[in-house]
C-alpha cells in the first residue's frame, strides 16, 4: 500500500488481539487503533530504569482501574490523519534479552507486584514472531493482558520517582490513574483527597446507587397509588353495573377494561347521534346471532357519569366518563353456558366465552383509540365469573361450580373467580387488530389454567409471529374444533 494512503482503521477487543497473537497472524494487527482497552508500545519497558518501571505501572493500573485491556509491546504506531488515536502501522518485534524470555516475563510481573497495590491479575507472555537465523536472535512481541477486576479497585501506584530519577519512599506518596480513551489520566491531589475523605469512590458509587433506588421507589410509589386508584374505580363501577344488570345471586360473566392514569371521554354525552353512541349500539360483531356485546337498548345517560345499555337480567354495556368499559351478561344458559335441562350444572360454551372476550377487547381498542383523551398507554382488563353460593336458584344448582369442556369436563376449583391482566397499550395495539387477539388469549389463558387446562388447548386460537392469539377467522368459521354441548347423562 502506498505510504501516502491511510491504512483503514479498525477496532478490535482485547480478546481478539490475544487470539491474533496466539495464532501468529501478526499482519492482522496493522490498522488496529488504540482504544480505552488496547494500547501499543514500539519498544519494551526497560527493567533497569525506574522511570520506565513507573510508566509500566501507570499503564497497567490505568487499564485495571477501567475495564481491563491489553498492552502489546513490539508494535509501531502513528497518529491516524482523521482520528484522535494512534494506529498500528507495523509489527516491530524485538530480540529477546540476553537473560531469556522467561526471565523477562517474570521481571515484568515482579515490577507490577512491587509498584502496584493491591496485586493485579495479569497475564504476561512473549509471542515468537521471527525464528532465529544465522547470526541473529529470535524476535518477539510481548502482551500484557489485564482482565476486568472491579472487585479490587482502585489499584494504586505505591512508589514515586522524584526529579532526580530516584525512587521516593513508598510509605509517603502514591499515585492513581484511570484509562480514558487511548490514554491514562491521573487523578489530582484534590480529587484523591475528596475520594479518600469520603471513602474511596464510595460517594460516587453509593450516591449513584441511592439515586437509582430513590428514583425506583418514587416510581413504585406512584405506580402503587395509580393501581390503588384504578382498583377503587374498578370496584365501584363493577358494583354499579351489577346492580343495574339486576342479576343478584345469579351466575354472571363480566368483562371490563379500566385505563390507567387521568383520561376522559369528552364526547360521551355530546349527542344521541354521535359516533360513540352508534358504536355502543352496534359494537364489533363477527357473525349474525353470534355471542356478541349487543344489548338492544339505547345507551342512556345515567347520573352524568355513564352511558348504559341494559336489558335487565340478561345483558349490560356501560361506558363511563373516565374511560372504563364494562360488559355483563347472564352466566347461565341464557348466554354463557349450554342451555341444559340439568339445571344443577353450569357448563360453559367455549365459543360464547371466547367470542365475547375477543369482541370486548376489540370494542375497548376502538373506544380508547377514537374517543379517550389522552389515549391510554396502560389498562387493566378483567374477566370475572360469578356463581353465588346462595340465592333464589333451584336447590343444588347454586352449589355447582362452573365446568368447562376440553376433551373432558373440567370443574372450576371455586364458585367464583376474577382474573385481571395489566397491559401496556403500545402503538401496535391501536394500529394492529392482531394485538387484541393476543390480549384476549392471555386473559383467557388465566381462566383456562384455573380450570386445570393447558393454554395450548384453548380453542379458536392460533400461533402468529407475535405469539399465540385468538383468531377471528376461526371464530367465524366455527373454530379449530367442534363446539357442541356435552352429552347429557
Amino acid at each position: 500500500m502506498d505510504k501516502s494512503t491511510p491504512i483503514p482503521p479498525k477496532e478490535l477487543p482485547p480478546q481478539e488481539i490475544i487470539k491474533i497473537l496466539e495464532s501468529r497472524e501478526y499482519h492482522r494487527l496493522v490498522g488496529v487503533v488504540e482504544t480505552e482497552e488496547v494500547e501499543f508500545k514500539g519498544e519494551p519497558y526497560r527493567v533497569d530504569n525506574n522511570l520506565q518501571k513507573q510508566e509500566l505501572a501507570k499503564d497497567v493500573s490505568g487499564l485495571a482501574n477501567s475495564k481491563g485491556g491489553v498492552i502489546v509491546i513490539g508494535v509501531r504506531t502513528e497518529k491516524h490523519p482523521s482520528l484522535p488515536h494512534e494506529q498500528a502501522i507495523e509489527v516491530s518485534s524485538f530480540p529477546i534479552p540476553p537473560s531469556g524470555g522467561d526471565d523477562m516475563e517474570q521481571q515484568y510481573r515482579n515490577i507490577l507486584k512491587d509498584w502496584i497495590f493491591p496485586a493485579i491479575k495479569t497475564e504476561v507472555r512473549l509471542h515468537l514472531v521471527e525464528e532465529p537465523q544465522s547470526g541473529t536472535s529470535s524476535k518477539f512481541v510481548l502482551a500484557i493482558f489485564i482482565p476486568e477486576q472491579r472487585e479490587n479497585q482502585p489499584f494504586l501506584i505505591n512508589q514515586y520517582i522524584g526529579e532526580k530519577g530516584k525512587k521516593e519512599g513508598k510509605e509517603i506518596v502514591f499515585g492513581y490513574v484511570e484509562r480514558h480513551g487511548p490514554g491514562v489520566i491521573p487523578r489530582t491531589v484534590s480529587e484523591l483527597h475528596r475520594l479518600l475523605n469520603r471513602g474511596i469512590f464510595a460517594d460516587e458509587v453509593i450516591n449513584g446507587k441511592f439515586e437509582v433506588i430513590l428514583d425506583q421507589l418514587s416510581k413504585i410509589t406512584a405506580q402503587d397509588a395509580e393501581i390503588t386508584k384504578t382498583n377503587q374505580i374498578m370496584n365501584q363501577h363493577v358494583k354499579d353495573t351489577l346492580t343495574a344488570l339486576d342479576r343478584a345471586n345469579k351466575p354472571t360473566i363480566l368483562l371490563a377494561a379500566f385505563p390507567h392514569g387521568e383520561t376522559t371521554i369528552p364526547t360521551l354525552f355530546q349527542s344521541r347521534e354521535s359516533e360513540i353512541v352508534q358504536l355502543l349500539l352496534n359494537p364489533p360483531a363477527l357473525r349474525n346471532l353470534g355471542f356478541d356485546l349487543r344489548v338492544g337498548s339505547f345507551p342512556a345517560i345515567r347520573e352524568g357519569q355513564v352511558r348504559r345499555s341494559v336489558a335487565p337480567g340478561w345483558k349490560i354495556l356501560d361506558l363511563w366518563k373516565d374511560g372504563s368499559i364494562i360488559f355483563g351478561a347472564a352466566g347461565d344458559g341464557d348466554f354463557l353456558c349450554w342451555g341444559n335441562a340439568n339445571e344443577e350444572t353450569l357448563i360453559i360454551n367455549p365459543l360464547a366465552l371466547i367470542e365475547s372476550t375477543y369482541l370486548f377487547i376489540l370494542l375497548s381498542r376502538e373506544l380508547f383509540r377514537k374517543f379517550s383523551i389522552p389515549r391510554p398507554t396502560k389498562a387493566t382488563f378483567m374477566l370475572s365469573l360469578q356463581n353465588p353460593s346462595e340465592g333464589d336458584l333451584q336447590k343444588g344448582f347454586m352449589e355447582k361450580p362452573y365446568e368447562l369442556l376440553s376433551g373432558n369436563l373440567h370443574r372450576a376449583p371455586e364458585s367464583s373467580k376474577e382474573f385481571r391482566l395489566e397491559c401496556s397499550l403500545e402503538d401496535n395495539f391501536y394500529s394492529d387488530e392482531e394485538s387484541s387477539g393476543k390480549i384476549a388469549f392471555e386473559l383467557l389463558g388465566n381462566l383456562y389454567t384455573w380450570f386445570g387446562i393447558e393454554e395450548n388447548s384453548i380453542p379458536y386460537s392460533e400461533y402468529t409471529d407475535k405469539g399465540r392469539s385468538i383468531s377471528r377467522n376461526m371464530i367465524i368459521g366455527g373454530g379449530s374444533r367442534p363446539s357442541f354441548p356435552p352429552r347429557i347423562q
